[in-house]
This record gives C-alpha cells, structure tokens and sequence, in this order.
C-alpha cells in the first residue's frame, strides 16, 4: 500500500441479544501527511470489554485510548514491535485499574488492531475479536481467537 491510496472503511457496533449495554470501543486514526504515514501508517483498532456491565466497557474504553496514544507517542520503528508495546501498556494499565477496585478486578478486553502501512498490513491482536481482509469476492480471517478454555 501507498500513502495516495485512498481508504474506505466503516465500523458499527452492536449490543446484540444478551447484553444490556454495549461494551464495545473504537478508534480510528487516518494520517493526514506522508510523514505521519511514514512513521506510523493507518490505524484500527477494535475492543470489546468483558466483566459484567460498566467494567468491561471502561476496559475496552482504556484499550482504545492507551494503544492508539502509546503507538503514536512511540519513536518511528518496525511498526509490529511498536504496535506490541502499545497492547502490553494497555494491557498493564487495566490490570493497574483492575488491583485499584475490587469491583474491576474481573475486567478485562479483547483488542484487535490494523496498522496499514509502508511496511503493509500489520496486525496486533489479543482475544476472540477478529480482522478479517475482504478482497472482490472474497472474506479471509487473518486472526485466530485467543482462548483461555
């Protein structure tokens, strides 16, 4: 991919049948300069808490704020390494959370996120939330689900 290529893309989300709220996050970051494309490239990013009501959304909520901000903040380098470091300070600060109230101590997120990039398509992925490619007639999963069954 080139920085002039154009990106389509979309996103919803829904509480679906079981839940009363939705626990779901979202962040998208389109770079606006080359060089921003340069040093960091596109950004996606998908997290759907987990832990019972308010919980699992202020986790998802932590995870897509500190990954795009940590990523971003991050010197340019391998796009991969960056984008693990940015899930791991994440990770720690819901865990941090998490120990500070015993209300948060079951929370937790998945967290699947695109970087679209000079170095292509690198994902970070933690859980059972997927990326998949769509490509003319065609759906490919580029993830697998993270257990911990």
């Amino acid at each position: 991919m080139r920085w002039e290529h154009p990106v389509q893309f979309a996103s919803q989300s829904d509480v679906g049948f079981r839940r009363r709220n939705n626990e779901d996050s979202i962040s998208v970051r389109i770079c606006k300069d080359q060089e921003s494309w340069r040093d960091h490239g596109h950004f996606f990013l998908v997290a759907d808490g987990m832990g019972g009501h308010a919980v699992g959304e202020l986790a998802s909520k932590i995870a897509s704020e500190t990954v795009p901000h940590t990523f971003f903040k991050n010197k340019p380098g391998p796009v991969a390494k960056s984008l693990k470091s940015a899930i791991e300070v994440a990770n720690q600060a819901i865990n941090e959370r998490g120990m500070a109230n015993r209300e948060f101590m079951r929370m937790g997120t998945t967290c699947s996120s695109l970087c679209l990039c000079s170095e292509g398509a690198v994902i970070g992925h933690v859980g059972d939330s997927r990326v998949y490619r769509v490509r003319e007639n065609r759906i490919d999963q580029l993830t697998f689900d993270h257990s911990l069954q």
